[in-house]
């Protein structure tokens, strides 16, 4: 089956009402919490507000833990776990659901988000080209009063050389 092409023109969306947390966003295994909690306590011990915690998780992540395609994570271990403690590297759905769970566990309400990072345009028209390379996973945090956008994932290696088409591509 063909590629299907969807057009997106870029600029502010129209104000739409947004939830504030539910339940839901506080949500996690009890193990989860207790492995989790030392970690997100320890990082965040200079922070004063709950800005200041969401940034010192995301400097923690970028500088603690690499980018990786590799998956493995042993049978019966959960994947953030095993990634904040023993493994350390992963893609950006790894770095997304550790900086949630870690909010989390300081009683910061947060969500994975899932959709494309557009890395890519096109010198002829001037848009952006999104490919299914492009998928990627973020958070969304409550700040107390909004959502607020957190990007964990320090740039993948694959990303660098990417921005442009070629002319006749």
């Amino acid at each position: 089956e063909p590629a299907t092409r969807v057009w997106y023109r870029p600029g502010r969306d129209p104000d739409f009402p947004v939830d504030a947390p539910g339940p839901e966003d506080m949500r996690m295994p009890v193990s989860v919490f207790y492995a989790l909690k030392p970690y997100a306590e320890a990082w965040t011990r200079n922070a004063d507000t709950t800005t200041d915690q969401l940034r010192a998780l995301q400097a923690r992540l970028v500088a603690r833990h690499a980018y990786s395609l590799d998956n493995d994570v042993p049978f019966g271990v959960d994947p953030v776990v095993s990634f904040i403690r023993q493994k350390r590297a992963g893609h950006c759905e790894h770095f997304a659901s550790s900086f949630a769970l870690l909010a989390r566990t300081l009683g910061i309400p947060a969500r994975v988000v899932g959709g494309y990072r557009v890395v890519e345009y096109s010198p002829v028209g001037g848009y952006a080209l999104v490919r299914e390379r492009d998928a990627h996973a973020w958070v969304e945090a409550w700040n107390g009063e909004r959502w607020v956008t957190y990007d964990p994932t320090p740039s993948a290696p694959a990303l660098a050389d990417r921005g442009r088409t070629p002319l006749l591509s």
